[in-house]
């Protein structure tokens, strides 16, 4: 399990899953709003929003009081590659995150999801690319992260505020949690150009 989580290793990561491929881990990815079965059952396809929903259940944990929360949050706080946390190095935050990336002939990805804690707010952030994992696609997630973060406050309006319940659009499933925690959720096309929010309504 650490090894999946801190260095992002596939072979951990396939030992730690396969006792739980089953229908209640499909199922619950369903209910994140992601496709089990589109690419394969080791990697299931996600977007954005599907990504912030589980994170969702993620943060919930991590405060749930549980024996392994302290264990689980201090090596998402501690995983090697951080686009977030490298994004926003000197900045006054703390970051737990899972990072991921690939470059092949069939499949390219960019991605870090995660939580910024800062002055006593947490931030739920979720960032996709479909842009193939290279440096210059790495420099432009960080750009994005600095981005959303330096404009949290003007768009905390459009944050998905995990307070209380809110109702989304198809574009993700209904987040419900009693944990403070805003949430930022960006897609990209190719080119890095984000796509719009998903529209929510309290």
């Amino acid at each position: 399990a650490e090894a999946s989580i801190l260095y992002s290793d596939n072979d951990s990561y396939e030992a730690l899953a396969s006792p739980y491929m089953d229908d209640r881990f499909i199922t619950w990815l369903h209910e994140h709003g992601i496709d089990y079965d589109e690419w394969s059952p080791w990697y299931p396809t996600a977007n954005a929003a599907g990504m912030a929903s589980c994170w969702t259940d993620i943060y919930r944990y991590l405060r749930s009081g549980e024996s392994d929360a302290p264990w689980l949050e201090e090596m998402h706080a501690n995983t090697n590659v951080s686009f977030v946390r490298d994004a926003l190095e000197g900045q006054d935050v703390r970051v737990l995150n899972k990072a991921g990336w690939l470059a092949d002939d069939e499949y390219n990805a960019v991605a870090d999801c995660g939580i910024i804690e800062t002055q006593g707010r947490s931030y739920l952030i979720a960032v996709l690319s479909s842009q193939p994992s290279y440096g210059e696609a790495h420099e432009r997630v960080k750009e994005l992260v600095r981005a959303l973060f330096d404009s949290r406050d003007s768009l905390s309006s459009r944050l998905f505020n995990l307070a209380r319940p809110l109702a989304c659009s198809s574009a993700g499933p209904v987040m419900r949690s009693r944990n403070p925690c805003r949430t930022f959720v960006l897609e990209s096309s190719p080119s890095l150009c984000p796509t719009a929010m998903p529209p929510c309504e309290a």
